[in-house]
């Protein structure tokens, strides 16, 4: 019995390197354009004592800035704002921060989180961000006790190369985008 549970153990072992490796393979290397959709913040505290949040969000990524509109008064706005960034390094990161917006033009900061996107592979993947205080380094609470977060998509777009060109990594070459390889894979037992 004790054989068959390490033997099993070394079978997971061996299928999460093999998705491990599957994902570096599949990860799409610089330069590459993302595109960031911001859709919503949720459970945003109370910033102002006579009103609620009036919030907006910066997105960054290396150098390049761009922020949506305000929403005023609304503990849980939508946005549905997109944005395009230009990737050039794969240690860089996307940062989405919350800010407060005041009439005085001393805007307040909610909080803040950001993803590597180095690490991102080509398609559209969905984030929930719980954001993080920048004085002190804990989960930020909304006014109704509930974590704060932003949700939003990032799209990675795949460098384009010349039609039939191979691109060294399998992956070849339609049109003028790269077709993204496929993983499959068979659930022996659970």
């Amino acid at each position: 019995l004790e054989r068959q549970k390490q033997a099993k153990d070394a079978d997971v072992a061996d299928a999460e390197a093999a998705i491990e490796n599957a994902k570096d393979v599949l990860r799409v290397k610089p330069p590459f354009k993302i595109k960031v959709n911001i859709k919503s913040l949720r459970h945003l505290p109370q910033m102002d004592t006579f009103g609620k949040c009036d919030g907006y969000v910066i997105v960054q990524c290396g150098d390049q800035k761009q922020r949506t509109d305000k929403k005023k008064n609304d503990y849980n706005p939508d946005f549905n704002e997109m944005f395009e960034f230009n990737v050039t390094k794969s240690s860089q990161s996307l940062t989405v921060k919350v800010m407060d917006w005041e009439s005085s033009g001393n805007d307040e900061e909610v909080g803040s989180n950001q993803i590597q996107v180095g690490k991102l592979m080509v398609g559209t993947v969905e984030h929930e961000l719980t954001l993080i205080g920048t004085k002190n380094q804990n989960v930020v609470i909304g006014k109704d006790k509930e974590k704060t977060s932003v949700l939003f998509s990032v799209t990675v777009e795949p460098p384009e190369r010349s039609t039939g060109q191979a691109d060294g990594g399998g992956a070849v070459a339609t049109g003028s985008q790269i077709a993204p390889w496929k993983l499959k894979v068979k659930l022996l037992s659970a």
